[in-house]
């Protein structure tokens, strides 16, 4: 264990490019259950929702005595996992009687990074409401502000000043243990780069996150609603470009998030292949209901939206509803 928190430290040193496999005798235990290491989690800590490796490990040893295991392929968790289980509160009080509201209010945020004449503005006074449900397209030019407004609404950063309400939790004024709660519970984050552990199996990266959702959706589940259920067990260097991307959508919705967050999910695809990706994403929204937020520069992208949020240089630009939305096949760009 020491060393994997050396390999871990390391990878984090070197920006977290690479991640080493996991021991093999581990791969071929029968049945499935492999040992989480430090340097394989290191890649999903958006997706455990802790601020940082270190607090997960530290939460998973303070509540167990060891790093648990994720479920076999029988779906069983193990008895640290159940214990952890039982302990977890339910859904916080002024999320649950929220639902009446938008799930996201934001009032004049506003986000600087550094200070003096080094001062950039990334955010200027947002203003925006989203609704349950609603599929939203934020398109703006590199630097606009979209990813940083998408950083702070998923809980990955703070804003300087100004509120942002997810339902009636105000996540302006959380903490980092608030903010780490927040992200485990309610969001699902899509990146450009797929971020999956390659000593894994698709089965085993989706059902990885089970282990920390209150009430996740069996991970065959969430892997047959990607269109990969005939690739369960195959490994990530197994897969195209777009299935592993599908694997990480699958992994964002296991736990059944109420929001969806998607940086570039497209960006790294060929033109078919995102199309594939897209309509993933869009079914998700439709079917389960999620709310779904995804940051694009590709405008034509915006025509599946409800609503399309347009940002430069750290305003909102303009807001247009969608009265006749295109779904992801008849997408062209």
């Amino acid at each position: 264990m020491r060393r994997a928190h050396r390999t871990a430290a390391a990878a984090r040193a070197a920006g977290g490019a690479e991640v080493p496999d996991l021991p093999g005798s581990a791969r071929k235990a029968a049945p499935a259950r492999v040992a989480l290491t430090a340097a394989a989690l290191a890649v999903v800590e958006p997706h455990l929702g802790c601020a940082s490796l270190t607090g997960w490990l530290r939460g998973a040893y303070s509540e167990c005595g060891s790093i648990h295991t994720i479920r076999d392929k029988h779906g069983n968790r193990d008895s640290c996992q159940a214990q952890r289980a039982r302990r977890r509160p339910g859904l916080s009080r002024a999320h649950a009687g929220a639902a009446a509201l938008p799930v996201f209010r934001i009032r004049r945020l506003c986000k600087t990074y550094g200070a003096g004449e080094l001062a950039v503005r990334a955010l200027r006074d947002v203003d925006l409401d989203i609704a349950h449900g609603e599929f939203i397209v934020l398109l703006g030019a590199s630097g606009s502000g979209k990813s940083t407004l998408l950083n702070i609404l998923g809980g990955l950063d703070t804003a300087s000043s100004g509120q942002v309400l997810f339902g009636e939790q105000d996540l302006s004024a959380a903490g980092e243990a608030g903010l780490t709660e927040y992200r485990r519970r309610h969001v699902g984050f899509v990146f450009q780069f797929y971020n999956l552990i390659p000593s894994l199996t698709v089965w085993e990266n989706v059902a990885l996150v089970t282990d920390i959702a209150s009430a996740p959706m069996p991970a065959d589940e969430a892997v047959g609603m990607v269109g990969l259920a005939a690739r369960r067990d195959h490994f990530p260097s197994q897969l195209s470009g777009g299935e592993q991307q599908r694997v990480a959508i699958a992994r964002a919705i296991v736990k059944r998030p109420a929001v969806l967050l998607c940086d570039e999910p497209t960006g790294a695809l060929d033109y078919a292949t995102g199309k594939l990706v897209l309509d993933v994403i869009e079914r998700i929204n439709r079917e389960l209901g999620t709310t779904t937020i995804v940051i694009t520069h590709n405008a034509a992208i915006a025509a599946m939206a409800d609503r399309v949020v347009k940002l430069g240089d750290g305003t909102i630009l303009s807001v247009e509803n969608n009265a006749h939305k295109l779904s992801p096949a008849q997408l062209s760009w």
